[in-house]
This record gives C-alpha cells, structure tokens and sequence, in this order.
C-alpha cells in the first residue's frame, strides 16, 4: 500500500511504515517542501496513494474532496512523546488495525486509539 508523507510527519515514521511493509513517498524528497495544500493533496491523488499527515486543514471535508484521496491517515500522537515513544505507538496502532480497511477512510491515530470513519 503506497502513502504519501506530509512535509509536517517526522521523517523517522517513514522508517516505521516502511518496516510494516508499505510504500511510502516523502513530499520532502519530491522537490515539495513548502508545497500548498492543494499540491500535496493533487499529489497523493495522482499517486494513487494514502495521505500521512498531521495538518487538519488538508483533512478538512469542507475544503477538499477526500473521496479522491485513496485515503487519509491523521497523525494526532502527541509531540510531548518522545520520537522512540511515539514511532512505538504508531507501531502498536498499526499493528492492531487491519491495515486494508484503511482505504476509503480517514484514520485518526492518537495516543492509545485509533478513529475511522468513511471518506
């Protein structure tokens, strides 16, 4: 499953999202750095991927269609964690999902659960 990293999730997630077997693309090593929201967002639809991203405006329903996006995960973990702490939740998140109904939805992850509902 292909995601797309926003320039606001720490480069280490994509360490772990890789070690749970999925393709991850970083907007960071795309020439996208400082990209508008709407780039970032024309950008995971073109590559057919999942959006990571941390930034509530991007997943806001009323400024953009995210039934085109494959789907959305919202990184809410707390950044009083440390990285260790909070690329071991990220973990445990994902490992206690099926990682296949992430399609069409948007996901929350916050610290000790995760929230879904359709796009």
């Amino acid at each position: 499953m292909r995601l797309v990293l926003d320039e606001d999730i720490p480069r280490a997630f994509a360490g772990t999202f890789r070690e749970l077997g999925f393709d991850v693309i970083d907007i960071r090593d795309e020439g996208l750095r400082g990209a508008s929201d709407e780039v970032v967002f024309d950008f995971a639809v073109e590559h057919e991927a999942l959006l990571v991203t941390s930034d509530l405006g991007i997943a806001n329903p009323f400024r953009f269609d995210l039934r085109r996006l494959a789907g959305i995960i919202v990184n809410r973990l707390p950044q009083t964690l440390s990285m260790t702490e909070r690329r071991r939740e990220l973990r445990r998140l994902l490992i206690g999902i099926d990682v296949n109904s992430l399609p069409g939805h948007i996901t929350v992850l916050e610290a000790g659960r995760v929230r879904r509902r359709p796009l």
